[in-house]
């Protein structure tokens, strides 16, 4: 890159940029540093380095199984981490999800005509070939290296601070560092709309009777604002977790702890009730949808940091995957330019923004305000019921999910299942009026 810099046209533009380079290049010590070792940092950090862009990667844990990451996908997350549903790295397959009621039994099943593919992630053996993958190609990983916060230069971030003490620097700083982001807080980046999921997951052993082929979300009253999910890995190992989105204080107080409904699920269930918990994992999720920016002079969000999850069922894996390859892919863009400023690194925004992806990922986190929202005022479990509880098909809620509904679903929900709409209208009505949303 030095040596392009003594060939450049002398035009103004031109001057400009060599101006930026000879000012930043020199002092930098990597093209990218990435805060975080999920699944968006993770796929930032291994096609980084694929491209040959000198990559350090900073986890605040021991190791980089220590990290969650989401398990259930489908085809298209096998096909970003270019595995096949055959390899070591599945855990399990999946012929139907069923979504069900803990309180009254109540039930919706999903079965592979609809759903496609379903696959569990063998999270730790995922995460360990990403490392792999960007060790073999020159990245560099440090743990115990938690970062406090960016360095700037001017209004142009370049590294960051961690441990405290200790310093690295980059021509782009990657803030892949979960949902309290410390690459975000400190580079300014606001989120006026911040809407969470808190969870824990169990992985129980010693399990009888479980179908591996079935997946179940479960709702009810103890588990509040969000679900319970049972994914068998085989018919003796389940992973069991809950998320819980806190609609309110008020709400979230009145509710059990979430460890608590877990175990109260092992005692009440035959097939878990001599299992023993083998590992206990927890984490946080944006619900809210896309920030509204993650991008500046120097320094790009990804991942959990940026909101680019699907808020409807927690679906982080897929998408954080995707924004893991636009950003590798614009930093290569950057290096071979040599132009880091704030209108180079947008262009990675600009570009995500134009996916399906990102498109679903707003929907959805539209659709996760209304529900929040409604929850303040109004039982989301009673609301959950009926839809369980009615003559709603499989292919209409996977449509209403997957946000892929068109005319002609929603004129059959308001014809054939008017009760239903009309009870959550007016309930979700109650609470625009209460909340001034």
């Amino acid at each position: 890159m030095l040596f392009r810099l003594y060939h450049m046209e002398t035009d103004i533009e031109d001057s400009k940029a060599l101006y930026y380079l000879i000012q930043r290049v020199p002092s930098m010590t990597h093209d990218v540093i990435i805060a975080g070792t999920g699944p968006a940092g993770l796929m930032t950090a291994e096609q980084s380095a694929k491209h040959g862009l000198k990559t350090l990667v900073l986890e605040k844990r021991e190791k980089v199984v220590d990290s969650l990451m989401g398990e259930l996908v489908t085809d298209k997350a096998l096909n970003f981490l270019r595995v096949k549903p055959t390899s070591e790295f599945i855990g399990n397959k999946y012929s139907s999800i069923i979504g069900e009621s803990l309180d009254t039994g109540s039930n919706i099943v999903v079965d592979r005509s609809l759903l496609g593919n379903s696959y569990l992630f063998d999270e730790d053996k995922c995460q360990e070939l990403m490392r792999d993958r960007a060790l073999s190609d020159g990245a560099e990983f440090r743990y115990k290296s938690r970062v406090g916060s960016v360095v700037k230069e001017g209004k142009s971030v370049v590294g960051v601070k961690y441990n405290q003490s200790d310093e690295a620097r980059a021509n782009l700083t990657v803030g892949a560092d979960g949902s309290f982001s410390r690459v975000s807080e400190t580079a300014g980046f606001t989120h006026p709309k911040w809407l969470l999921s808190y969870g824990y997951r169990f992985k129980l052993t010693n399990c009888k009777g479980i179908d591996p082929d079935v997946a179940y979300f479960y709702v009810g009253k103890d588990v509040g604002l969000g679900y319970l999910w049972l994914y068998p890995r085989s018919a003796t190992v389940i992973n069991l977790g809950i998320g819980r989105v806190p609609s309110s204080k008020t709400n979230w107080d009145k509710l059990p702890p979430m460890q608590d409904v877990l175990k109260k699920y092992m005692k009440t269930h035959p097939e878990t009730q001599n299992a023993k918990i083998a590992s206990i994992n927890g984490g946080v999720v944006p619900c809210a949808g896309i920030i509204p920016r993650f991008t500046d002079d120097g320094v790009a969000l990804c991942g959990n940091a940026a909101g680019q999850v699907s808020s409807i069922i927690g679906g982080g894996v897929t998408t954080c995957f995707h924004a893991g390859q636009v950003l590798a892919r614009h930093a290569k863009r950057m290096v071979d330019e040599g132009d880091f400023s704030k209108k180079s690194v947008e262009q990675y925004e600009k570009d995500y923004r134009r996916s399906k992806l990102a498109s679903s990922i707003t929907n959805t986190g539209k659709g996760m305000w209304a529900v929040s929202k409604f929850a303040m005022h109004n039982d989301p479990i009673a609301a959950a019921e009926i839809v369980l509880g009615g003559k709603l098909d499989a292919k209409t809620l996977n449509e209403l999910i997957q946000g892929s509904a068109g005319l002609s679903t929603y004129m059959n929900l308001i014809s054939e299942f008017l009760p239903m709409v009309m009870k959550l209208g007016i309930g979700y009505m109650k609470a625009i009026a209460v909340s001034g949303f």
